[in-house]
């Protein structure tokens, strides 16, 4: 009983900790990447967007794809219609995703519209 009682516990912990944090505030978002050493997807959205909710229930849950953010980038999402855009970027459609250092400048070209895992994923490699 007790080797099962761990044995579920190991697994709930593992199963909390490969869970996708989404920030919502880029002050926030920028200390915390400072302090990993990772940098950040800007991910902006908008409620009723179909392809927003296929990057994020679809895309962003695969596994591959969740590991390697975890690994690497901070997310932060920001809804344009209630959150509005942090200052300096646009949306231009949605999602526009962008790709920052940790003192928020753009390290790579942003991505506009919803992409398969694969493709996805080469992005994310390419940007890492």
């Amino acid at each position: 009983m007790k080797k099962l009682f761990f044995g579920l516990l190991f697994l709930s912990l593992t199963l909390f900790a490969s869970e996708l944090k989404f920030y919502n505030s880029m002050d926030t978002s920028l200390i915390d990447a400072k302090k990993s050493e990772k940098n950040i997807l800007l991910f902006l959205t908008q409620e009723g967007c179909p392809a927003c909710e296929y990057m994020k229930d679809v895309v962003l849950e695969d596994e591959v794809v969740k590991n390697y953010l975890l690994n690497n980038f901070l997310v932060v999402e920001y809804d344009i219609n209630k959150d509005g855009t942090p200052k300096g970027f646009k949306a231009y459609g949605t999602p526009t995703i962008y790709f920052l250092d940790s003192d928020k400048k753009e390290i790579a070209k942003k991505v506009v519209g919803a992409r398969q895992k694969s493709d996805f994923l080469e992005i994310l490699k390419k940007v890492k």
